[in-house]
């Protein structure tokens, strides 16, 4: 019985992780570039099988989350330093931990003209952050900016091995585990005066949501029995 109720204990977590994830996931359905997140199950199988006992049935499955790589819609916006990426890949940003990525590219020019994010953190070039003298900015299909036809630097544009690992920072930052391959994209497709729309279905996630409620009320249901066919038994077992 006590497994019992450390597998419905653990499966109730489960669907409070989901929860968190899902209402993080709504409130950024509007946010420039945002990638949806989800829980991924992992069930131990040796603690399962009873391989290791020392491993409790209630940390048999676990959750992480992961990153939906799933491009979002793209919106015109005219501006010069808006860019979104037409297929795979990631910019690079150098932020207060060290570089990062994003599909964020709602970009813009601070007081030095140096090319940064919307909180303040530099954008990376083939050469680190990038400055833009004053004129009419051109960034072409393959990230080369130039102003009055002089290239000025390139967007350093990488594609990730396995994007879904990728784990959110702020500020719409994603940050590569250490195993995580990151490679120069070879085929870059920027498009200028664009931005990536969040990849989040509200609809789908407000079903998904549904579901997990359902899910949760249930388990509720089960550890609530559990408990009663508990205290009956001990209530049988003092009368003998």
């Amino acid at each position: 019985m006590t497994d019992t109720l450390a597998a419905i204990r653990a499966a109730m977590h489960g669907d409070a992780d989901a929860l968190r994830t899902i209402a993080q996931n709504v409130a950024n359905a509007d946010t420039t570039g945002y990638r949806r997140q989800v829980n991924v199950a992992r069930v131990a199988f040796d603690a399962l099988a009873g391989i290791a006992p020392d491993l409790q049935v209630s940390d048999a499955v676990t959750t992480s989350l992961a990153i939906d790589p799933t491009p979002g819609a793209l919106r015109s916006t005219g501006e010069s330093t808006h860019v979104a990426l037409g297929g795979d890949g990631f910019f690079v940003i150098a932020s207060t931990v060290g570089d990062a990525l994003t599909r964020r590219g709602d970009f813009r020019l601070d007081a030095n003209r140096t090319l940064v994010t919307q909180s303040g953190d530099a954008v990376q070039g083939s050469g680190g952050s990038i400055h833009v003298p004053v004129g009419a900015l051109n960034i072409n299909a393959d990230g080369e900016l130039r102003v009055a036809g002089e290239l000025i630097d390139r967007l350093r544009i990488v594609d990730v091995s396995r994007p879904e690992s990728l784990q959110p920072l702020e500020n719409g930052l994603l940050s590569a585990p250490d195993a995580t391959t990151l490679e120069d994209a070879r085929d870059p497709r920027v498009e200028q005066g664009f931005l990536e729309s969040s990849n989040v279905a509200a609809v789908a996630e407000m079903m998904q949501l549904m579901e997990v409620m359902r899910h949760f009320e249930a388990a509720q249901r089960l550890a609530r029995g559990a408990d009663d066919m508990m205290e009956k038994a001990l209530g049988t077992l003092g009368k003998t």
